[in-house]
């Protein structure tokens, strides 16, 4: 009797879903896209994602933003294709941030007047320190204890050539919103955000002020509270070609 009672409910339920005639369905597209996608979800701190809508357009990254070298190929007919990830050049630094060797800079967390970016601002008032600059000790990478809410840095460099026409990139570190410059150009806005080695090109107009002998990259960094840090440096690619080159076609 339960069992008939139980049938007799379904077939009541799948009655009452369906209407006779033939139903017009209207289909809305919709292109919202999520921010990231996970890849690799063990934990919070042990986790990989997709920021991209396609697979291989980017490295695959942990939520804060660094980059995970993980790479996916397939080969059919004796042909590889990449599905997933970049193939990261090797990078040479020009300017070494704290972890590929260290650096030391002219630091305020008093506001300062006038352009403080400038290539020409005297900073001889400042303090020196050595990068990063943070909170220690839950910041690892921090040598110089930056325990205000703002912090304005200045670094000089020495390049030994020219380098217009090279592939080279601004490399960061930053929690929590920062601005940095190079010889006086704004090379990135970071908004509220917290990110470990970024990595950003730059632009021709930057790459033209980069010339042999000396020169500057100012930054300045707002904590918002919790963890403190900020380092920055130059890096670019060395002349190492790609052999995952091509890229499987994702339709979905």
């Amino acid at each position: 009797m339960m069992k008939k009672s139980m049938l007799l409910f379904f077939c009541l339920v799948l009655l009452a879903g369906c209407k006779s005639g033939k139903q017009n369905h209207e289909v809305i597209k919709s292109d919202l896209r999520a921010p990231a996608y996970p890849l690799i979800t063990i934990d919070p701190y042990t986790s990989g994602w997709s920021f991209t809508d396609k697979l291989y357009d980017e490295s695959v990254k942990h939520w804060t933003g660094k980059n995970f070298p993980l790479i996916g190929a397939v080969k059919v007919d004796n042909q590889v294709y990449r599905f997933m990830g970049t193939e990261d050049i090797p990078m040479i630094a020009v300017a070494p941030t704290s972890e590929q060797g260290g650096w030391t800079g002219k630091f305020t967390t008093t506001k300062p007047s006038g352009d403080w970016f400038s290539k020409d601002f005297n900073d001889s008032n400042w303090q020196e320190g050595s990068a990063s600059f943070g909170s220690i000790p839950e910041e690892p990478t921090a040598k110089t204890t930056w325990n205000t809410e703002f912090i304005w840095v200045r670094r000089t460099i020495n390049l030994e050539e020219d380098l217009v026409g090279k592939k080279v990139f601004l490399e960061y570190s930053h929690d929590d919103d920062a601005i940095i410059y190079i010889n006086g150009i704004e090379v990135v806005n970071t908004g509220n955000a917290c990110k470990k080695n970024a990595l950003l090109p730059l632009s021709d107009e930057v790459l033209a002020t980069l010339k042999k002998g000396e020169n500057i990259i100012s930054g300045f960094c707002h904590d918002r509270g919790g963890i403190a840090l900020f380092d920055f440096g130059i890096v670019r690619e060395t002349e190492h070609k790609e052999l995952l080159v091509n890229t499987a076609v994702q339709n979905q």
